[in-house]
């Protein structure tokens, strides 16, 4: 790899994680209200806040995890894309020291981000030949 072709790398790379990181601030509540609605879990009552301060928190990480997952898959090298694995490291750390029995729907969460993705890539694909 020639030094234009890595610095095009390196942009690309840079510009879908503050992609990533922007669209699950932007998304975080609402991804908290999904979780929330989905497992039926009750986040009132607790001793650092009501629903609305825990919201956020909790859809941060599964935003990171839908967003990588549909950001990298699309534009990135899929699969194989090292900054989307060490993108995802985190919030799949934070998932599982702290929401271990429902770990079934972020890995849900995922797959439907790489699924999308994966759609996205073809219909650019297919797109970029016809043109």
């Amino acid at each position: 790899m020639d030094a234009r072709n890595f610095m095009k790398y390196i942009k690309l790379h840079v510009v879908l994680t503050l992609a990533v990181v922007t669209l699950s601030l932007i998304f975080a509540t609402s991804l908290g209200n999904i979780y929330e609605q989905f497992l039926n879990a009750d986040l009132d009552g607790s001793l650092l806040g009501d629903g609305t301060f825990w919201g956020p928190i909790i859809g941060f990480p599964l935003g990171i995890i839908f967003f990588a997952s549909v950001l990298f898959t699309a534009w990135g090298e899929g699969l194989r894309d090292k900054w989307g694995w060490g993108l995802l490291a985190l919030p799949v750390i934070f998932e599982v020291v702290f929401d271990f029995s429902h770990l079934y729907f972020p890995i849900l969460l995922g797959l439907v981000g790489y699924g999308v993705g994966w759609v996205i890539r073809k219909l650019l694909k297919h797109t970029r030949r016809d043109a």
